[in-house]
């Protein structure tokens, strides 16, 4: 794990805190079910999902192919996660996937980062995303606001976040800028998808965890 996935990895498992289906054991023989349309999430993959299905994904409908970037057994103390996961329906500008599945082996939380490009390209990007989410979960609630993203702090260095919310999920679509450490002005978009349902479940498991461990 890269010190800019670790990063990132802490930012978003902090939210957590700030923020308002298949068992565990699957065996190889077993093929994922089609799920509700309420259970789709982003990429191609689907609410309470499994790592075992998230892997089947990644090598093309096959569990045992030596490729595997999400495993249930990387239990840490947040929870299993999967970093820099591949997924064939993810937009060819994404940088990197991270996933989120809690103590349960359930999807609940997935990360996406666009690559590092141009800011005025970038801004072309962020809202033609905004405008595309908007049509699937109704408008959106922009802010902006000053922060560190990049190497220096430039006095116009920012932070836009677009916030779409249903009864299912919240999603962030954001967008953060400045100045990389060679000087040039960049940026970059993320998207945060939380599952309402399982997040609310993760922090209940979060906290029996944190009591057991005492």
């Amino acid at each position: 794990m890269t010190r800019t996935t670790l990063l990132r990895r802490q930012v978003l498992l902090a939210g957590l805190t700030m923020s308002v289906l298949l068992p565990i054991g699957q065996t190889s023989a077993q093929q994922p079910t089609a799920a509700p349309q309420n259970d789709k999430a982003p990429f191609g993959l689907t609410w309470g999902m499994s790592a075992d299905d998230v892997t089947y994904l990644e090598n093309g409908g096959a569990y045992d192919s030596g490729y595997n970037n999400c495993n249930a057994k990387d239990i840490r103390d947040d929870g299993i996660s999967c970093g820099n996961v591949k997924l064939p329906d993810a937009p060819d500008d994404t940088n990197e996937i991270d996933l989120f599945l809690g103590f349960r082996d359930k999807l609940f939380g997935v990360y996406a980062a666009g690559m590092t490009g141009e800011t005025d390209s970038v801004m072309t990007r962020y809202r033609e995303l905004s405008s595309l989410l908007s049509d699937l979960y109704g408008p959106g609630r922009e802010t902006v606001a000053a922060g560190r993203w990049f190497g220096r702090e430039p006095a116009d260095t920012t932070l836009r976040d677009t916030l779409f919310s249903t009864d299912i999920v919240q999603i962030t679509l954001s967008m953060k800028e400045g100045e990389l450490e060679s000087g040039r002005d960049a940026a970059y978009w993320t998207l945060t998808y939380w599952h309402l349902a399982g997040l609310a479940e993760y922090k209940a498991d979060e906290l029996n965890h944190k009591k057991n461990a005492l």
